[in-house]
């Protein structure tokens, strides 16, 4: 199914539906690429993201006038086609609190509550890590493309952004 979606957009690039030459900013304006690297750059109030794919492990800091205030160390996209962490400069774009996921029931069996959802582009966003429906056990694995922490930094990164505040994320 990922490899089908995932040519399904490789064809959309290549007929020009699909178009990644932007970034979603919060009042739902476009900005260029160079725009936003320079919105990122010159905001002393910002979150960075570094992702291992290979690990499918993530480090967040969140900058304070220009210096660290926090780091959190959490879990980032399994790599697998579909299921990456997107790398580019993004913003916030919503506080959604908790959800429950209505996508995997038919791979997994069950579905994820997600705490502290913090979206910066459609489906993705950083969350608590996801909480099995069934069980009601935390699964602290590999996300299918979102950054996860434990509970506690889920909520501080949470609290402490802002609609509107940028994010760049990279990855090895």
């Amino acid at each position: 199914m990922g490899v089908v979606l995932a040519l399904l957009f490789l064809v959309g690039l290549a007929v020009g539906v699909v178009s990644v030459s932007w970034q979603p900013v919060a009042d739902g304006q476009k900005e260029t690429v160079d725009e936003a690297a320079r919105a990122f750059a010159q905001n002393p109030r910002r979150i960075e993201a570094v992702i291992d794919r290979k690990k499918a492990t993530a480090v967040v800091q969140i900058f304070e006038d220009g210096k660290v205030a926090a780091t959190f160390n959490g879990r980032s996209g399994s790599g697998a086609p579909g299921e990456e962490t997107p790398s580019g400069y993004y913003r916030v774009t919503a506080h959604l609190g908790t959800i429950h996921t209505a996508l995997y029931r038919a791979t997994y069996g069950h579905e994820f509550i997600l705490k502290y959802f913090l979206q910066f582009q459609g489906d993705y966003g950083f969350h608590a890590y996801k909480i099995n429906d069934q069980t009601m056990r935390v699964e602290p694995d590999a996300t299918h493309g979102c950054i996860a922490f434990s509970e506690a930094d889920a909520k501080r990164l949470y609290d402490w952004a802002t609609e509107g505040t940028p994010i760049r994320i990279t990855g090895k």
